[in-house]
């Protein structure tokens, strides 16, 4: 028989809340450290689990979108969206390439003007709008042009912003990153009950990657700071990288999946 709710304490989030279908409330971190404040906050006393902790742990489940905390060293797809909305001139177009980072902008980010947010899942090619960005760019030399893409899409086709930086197109390359490939990760997850090969031991450094080709490179893990960014890359018109350190645990738009 399986408990109503869980508590799940763990050092990074790869198995949080697969091990047994009941809502999950996942403490990261140091185990002992967690258990010690845990401690320190009860007073050593027992303590019974309360409305606003299932509230908590609903919240948790496939269906639900948590609440965005005040604080954390990850930023949410959604806003991500509501940032780049606000920051992108209206007109600015974007090309989403395949995965969860898309299917965010496709719940979150507004269109403003008709014709300027382009995202074809019909094969789900990861990476094509890497190069989708660099040839729109380069037939429109004038416009600002976003690519919004992820680590596991960078692996694949990121070797393209080196294209961008050599001839001088100042595509803006959006890329979230979560250290794995989180659209399959999730919906394995859900469907089959674990994922394999989604998580990279490894992640790839998006900024110095995009550093490394000859790109301007950002590392944002706020609303501020990718703010920021994307107002930079715009000001400069040159190849841009902006790396947004994604939620890992964010559950994204695409759980019908399947």
């Amino acid at each position: 028989m399986y408990p109503q709710r869980m508590i799940h304490f763990d050092y990074e989030p790869t198995f949080i809340g697969k091990a047994v279908p009941v809502p999950v409330l996942p403490v990261l971190g140091d185990l002992k450290r967690n258990l010690q404040e845990l401690l320190r906050l009860t007073d050593g006393r027992r303590v019974e689990l309360t409305s606003s902790y299932a509230e908590v742990a609903a919240a948790s489940e496939p269906a639900a979108e948590a609440e965005e905390p005040a604080e954390s060293r990850w930023l949410t797809g959604r806003q991500t969206m509501r940032v780049l909305r606000s920051a992108l001139p209206k007109e600015a177009m974007v090309y989403g390439d395949a995965g969860s980072h898309s299917f965010y902008a496709v719940k979150h980010f507004d269109i403003e003007v008709p014709g300027t947010f382009y995202f074809e899942e019909v094969y789900a090619t990861m990476g094509r709008a890497i190069g989708y960005a660099v040839g729109a760019q380069l037939a429109e030399p004038d416009k600002t042009i976003v690519c919004l893409t992820g680590d596991g899409c960078l692996f694949m086709n990121g070797t393209e912003i080196s294209t961008a930086v050599n001839a001088g197109a100042p595509v803006i390359f959006v890329v979230m990153n979560n250290s794995s490939l989180d659209m399959v990760e999730k919906g394995m997850a859900r469907h089959l009950g674990r994922a394999i090969g989604t998580n990279y031991t490894v992640p790839v450094h998006a900024a110095k990657f995009g550093e490394a080709m000859g790109a301007e490179a950002f590392r944002c893990s706020t609303e501020a700071e990718l703010y920021a960014a994307v107002t930079q890359a715009l000001a400069m018109r040159r190849t841009a990288v902006i790396e947004v350190m994604a939620d890992p645990l964010e559950i994204p738009p695409t759980m019908a999946r399947g």
